[in-house]
């Protein structure tokens, strides 16, 4: 009897994954021989490092390459890296870079030039995944010596987070509140690591053909995981609850279409847009089967619709501090999400007023805190209106969509892009 309510279970819970899956799609948007992490940047492009054309096989002069949003048109980022890993922008523009087989992190400015050294004290074992916490620490995952370290950015290196349960440690990323989460690459465990260091199992995702996790992100409160091994994406909880969107296990192929038929093969890096509805994820092109330790040719994929998934809220509202102006968030306005973000040339801004009629204005930041625009709306009654934006002189980057009223501030993120 236990047994056949466990196999039920299974089941359901398999229906259930599918059915919340089902508004997911896959696409390859580029065929890219990068390897390593992928990342997306606050110029709204996505950046793929390219770790080498093998495991155990380091290229001596890795690059990383860009992606342009939309078109997805790839150029060269930087290069020189000894295998090139994850990779993360901190709030000036400045991209770090493991280099997994040089035991260094490099640095690279915005203006293009690129410390190769930047940090060598301490890093052992092969550095591959990289985070930033909110104070702007890095923190970077050595495989080979199953430890967390950290870097602070004058380039400070100190010991932060060692166990047992690390395996290989390949994957990292932080929540809001700076824990840690990282990926096993040897077996299917994601750990948490809290801000003072302690290390905990988090869950166990499935693994298969010596490999478990690839990379992680997060976004709009839940994690996403690659499972290298198995050929699949994970979300999970917070909580540690985990469910499958996408992805056949071990199918060994690149087959586009709706997420639970779709097929990946390798995917190692995984990274969300600035809206989290959409997920980036390079694969490899030889599968487990057919060459087990090559990773070139590859391809980058795109798993749009996450939004769709009932339990993710990507359109969370962002407030003034004041607690007692939270329970504005519905009774007077809603401001939705910018569209398209990113935009290259003209963006909507949508708003809804809810309740009683209300003065509000529209602003616009950029990431030095300057007024780009702003837009008297006047009093509004009760209704959603919309208002459309130039951009097209804008400089790339990340702005701030505000939404001010008498009572309220809301904000949204917007991505601009050249």
């Amino acid at each position: 009897m236990q047994k056949n309510i466990r196999s039920l279970l299974i089941v359901f819970s398999l229906i259930f994954s599918g059915l919340s899956a089902q508004n997911l799609n896959v696409e390859t948007i580029a065929f890219l021989d990068a390897s390593g992490g992928v990342t997306f940047g606050p110029d709204g492009n996505v950046y793929v490092s390219d770790f080498g054309p093998g495991f155990g096989m380091p290229n001596g002069n890795s690059r990383v390459f860009k992606l342009e949003y939309g078109t997805w048109k790839a150029s060269e980022f930087a290069r020189g890296f000894t295998g090139a890993s994850g990779g993360v922008f901190d709030s000036q523009g400045n991209f770090y870079q493991g280099n997994p087989s040089a035991n260094r992190i490099s640095k690279v400015s915005p203006n293009g030039s690129v410390n190769l050294n930047w940090v060598t004290s301490g890093i052992s074992g092969g550095v591959i995944g990289l985070t930033l916490d909110s104070q702007e620490n890095l923190y970077a995952c050595m495989c080979g010596s199953n430890a967390v370290r950290k870097v602070t950015l004058d380039g400070s290196s100190m010991a932060f987070a060692s166990s047992s349960l690390f395996n290989c440690p390949n994957g990292i990323t932080s929540d809001p509140d700076d824990n840690l989460y990282v990926c096993n690459f040897n077996d299917g465990r994601i750990l948490k690591i809290t801000p003072n260091g302690a290390v905990s199992l988090f869950t166990t995702l499935p693994r298969n053909n010596n490999a478990g996790n690839g990379h992680i992100t997060y976004a709009n409160g839940f994690l996403f995981v690659a499972t290298i091994g198995t050929g699949q994406i994970y979300k999970l909880s917070l909580s540690g609850q985990s469910e499958l969107i996408a992805g056949q296990f071990q199918a060994y192929s690149n087959n586009d279409g709706p997420a639970m038929s779709a097929s990946f093969s390798k995917p190692n890096g995984i990274a969300a847009s600035v809206t989290g509805d959409t997920l980036f994820v390079n694969c490899s092109v030889p599968s487990w089967v057919s060459n087990a330790q090559a990773l070139h040719p590859g391809l980058v994929r795109m798993i749009t619709g996450v939004c769709s998934l009932p339990d993710v809220e990507c359109e969370s509202l962002v407030t003034n501090t004041s607690q007692a102006s939270l329970s504005f968030e519905n009774q007077f306005a809603n401001l939705l999400t910018p569209s398209p973000n990113p935009a290259q040339s003209i963006v909507e801004v949508a708003y809804k007023i809810n309740s009683i009629p209300q003065y509000v204005k529209i602003k616009i930041m950029d990431p030095l805190n300057r007024v780009m625009a702003e837009i008297d709306e006047g009093k509004k009654i009760t209704g959603t209106y919309r208002v459309q934006l130039d951009t097209s002189i804008w400089p790339s980057g990340m702005y701030s969509v505000i939404l001010e009223g008498r009572n309220y501030v809301l904000t949204r993120k917007l991505v601009v892009v050249k």
